[in-house]
């Protein structure tokens, strides 16, 4: 199951700081840092939901295999996957 989450994370998130978004490594994350997390793409680090509203697939981290909705201010996990149709926002913690 580890191997399984470990090849999900993004090798090189997407960072935003000052409104500029770059790409860093994944051993690079601070807690505090945004990060970006396109649609289908793995949550980088556990974190809390930045924008308004957002959709994780969760299934290898719970094995509920409905898409779990979060809103703003509520905790991500690591690995789960983008499942929404727009990008999110989300601090790491």
């Amino acid at each position: 199951l580890f191997d399984a989450l470990a090849d999900l994370r993004p090798l090189s998130p997407t960072r935003v700081r000052a409104g500029v978004h770059e790409r860093i490594g994944t051993i690079e994350l601070a807690v505090g840092d945004h990060v970006v997390v396109a649609p289908g793409e793995a949550v980088p680090a556990d974190g809390t939901l930045v924008s308004a509203l957002g959709t994780f697939d969760e299934a290898l981290l719970s094995g509920e295999s409905a898409g779990r909705r979060r809103v703003g201010g509520e905790a991500v996990l690591w690995g789960s996957l983008n499942a929404g149709h727009a990008p999110v926002e989300v601090c790491v913690a």
